[in-house]
């Protein structure tokens, strides 16, 4: 059975950030903390769209991912990550525990673009836009709402 998959199967050594992606349909991955936001734009404006990406990050990232306005995690990444795609929880990962140390486990999250094949329009200024703000200008915009 995996023979019949090998051709279709395509691995890519190095540094997911500097290398140019080829065309893909699935991507799975366990994403570092350090490279999660630049990871998730990379693969929101890479063309052609890929169908699905499984991925798991560390859950603070994750929850930032997918709250809603009016939540305490909503912020620049929510914006730009639903703006451009559609973000879900697969499924909550309990912690485990091992030799006595509590580790938690990376809750799986999808992230499908959206079906048209350019941004909304404005989309890509929007997300310039919201990029110049820093953590204080993000505070500002929320209390003006």
């Amino acid at each position: 059975m995996f023979l019949f998959f090998q051709s279709k199967l395509q691995l890519v050594v190095g540094d997911v950030i500097k290398t140019d992606l080829p065309f893909f349909d699935v991507c799975v991955a366990n994403v570092p903390y350090q490279i999660s936001s630049p990871l998730v734009f990379k693969l929101l404006l890479h063309r052609p769209l890929f169908r699905c990406a499984v991925l798991m990050f560390q859950r603070e990232f994750a929850q930032r991912l997918v709250a809603q306005p009016g939540d305490k995690l909503y912020c620049r990444l929510s914006i730009n990550t639903q703006l451009l795609a559609r973000v879900d929880h697969l499924m909550k990962v309990k912690s485990i525990i091992v030799n006595y140390v509590r580790r938690r486990r990376n809750p799986p999250i999808t992230l499908s673009p959206n079906v048209s094949t350019n941004p909304p329009s404005g989309a890509l200024m929007l997300v310039r836009l919201l990029k110049t703000h820093t953590h204080e200008g993000e505070k500002l915009l929320n209390n003006a709402f």
